[in-house]
């Protein structure tokens, strides 16, 4: 599992969405749920029963598991900066752009490489798979 992140592999670095991002110990570490540390990694669960079943109802398709996404989960954005499990996703029905990011690259990489990239969208930090 890898997420793709914009940055330089020093101890400390920031995406372009202003996260402060450490590397340690092989893991990058950055502070997106209520001020605790978390590697971004742990966030991409393409094992995880609820994902897994959503991949085995629609199959190995990117454009079908994008359109299950984009119909099943609704567009919320948040208030501070809280990343969502697939299983939060799943649960609540609604995410941000790095909820239904994470949630599809989860998805894909049931059969294929896949990647959660952080940047900047007209100004703004967003989140897109790609």
């Amino acid at each position: 599992m890898c997420l793709l992140l914009a940055l330089i592999a020093a101890s400390q670095a920031f995406t372009p969405g202003g996260h402060r991002v450490y590397y340690q110990d092989g893991q990058y570490l950055v502070r997106v749920r209520h001020g605790q540390w978390h590697d971004l990694q742990s966030f991409i669960q393409p094992s995880n029963p609820e994902v897994v079943a959503i991949y085995s109802e629609v199959g190995p398709d990117s454009w079908g598991l994008y359109d299950w996404v984009c119909r099943n989960i609704d567009y919320h954005q948040d208030i501070g900066e809280y990343w969502e499990t697939p299983s939060e996703t799943l649960a609540w029905g609604q995410a941000d752009c790095e909820g239904t990011a994470i949630l599809l690259c989860s998805l894909l990489r049931n059969f294929t490489n896949a990647y959660v990239v952080i940047g900047d969208y007209q100004g703004y930090g967003h989140a897109w798979c790609q």
